[in-house]
């Protein structure tokens, strides 16, 4: 999970400073004016500075459904606290390959026989979920095979 500091002093044309009790929160409207203001700037310089700022890359086709607020109607970063950390981090739990401690013999270790079945259903699972909804999980058996990046 990134470390997001709470003084920008070291960072270039940033004074910011933040109350860690009053921290400023974003709510609807404040996204889709940054959304906007992302969406219609005038250069490619000034575009690639806003999408870093607000980490936001545009106006999404969702913002047109009322019934959505945004950021209420979704989880905080849910892609990378999830995808590219939580998870990863479990499966090298419970594969014995999370940090410099010992997993020997510990109940929560998944044996190579049940995380091949893991990896394969994880797999076929693709096979019954619309595209539209997702892209399809790989055999997560294999790609920690063969990386330590999911």
């Amino acid at each position: 999970m990134p470390y997001i500091p709470l003084c920008h002093d070291s960072f270039q044309d940033s004074q910011e400073q933040y109350d860690l009790c009053a921290l400023p929160l974003q709510n609807h409207t404040s996204f889709m004016k940054q959304a906007k203001e992302v969406q219609y700037s005038p250069t490619n310089v000034d575009y690639e500075g806003l999408a870093t700022k607000y980490s936001i890359k545009g106006l999404l086709l969702l913002s047109t459904l009322s019934s959505l607020s945004f950021p209420v109607s979704f989880s905080y970063d849910f892609m990378h606290l999830m995808w590219t950390n939580l998870i990863p981090n479990l499966i090298h739990f419970w594969t014995g390959k999370f940090k410099d401690i010992s997993h020997h013999d510990k109940g929560y270790m998944l044996a190579l026989m049940v995380w091949e079945a893991i990896g394969e259903a994880t797999m076929n699972a693709g096979k019954t979920i619309p595209a539209a909804f997702s892209s399809r999980v790989p055999n997560i058996h294999s790609i920690r095979e063969g990386a330590d990046d999911y």
